[in-house]
């Protein structure tokens, strides 16, 4: 994917404005499959619901998909 400006996007951990680390993204889907809320595990890390929900749903983070 390629920005208007013409640079490559960074995603997950190599975007510098990344608010989660790939460690997190694997405590939360484990987290989830043990049935944790995703609105309580947003107030614990200090994020949106929806950035916590995007993970749980493979929107963002997806190369971490495949490791956790």
């Amino acid at each position: 994917m390629t920005s208007p400006g013409g640079n490559a996007t960074r995603h997950g951990a190599r975007n510098p404005n990344a608010r989660l680390t790939p460690e997190a993204v694997r405590w939360v889907r484990e987290s989830h499959r043990q049935g944790r809320s995703i609105a309580e595990m947003a107030r614990e890390l200090g994020v949106h619901h929806s950035t916590v929900s995007d993970v749980v749903n493979g929107v963002s983070w997806r190369e971490a998909a495949c490791r956790s």
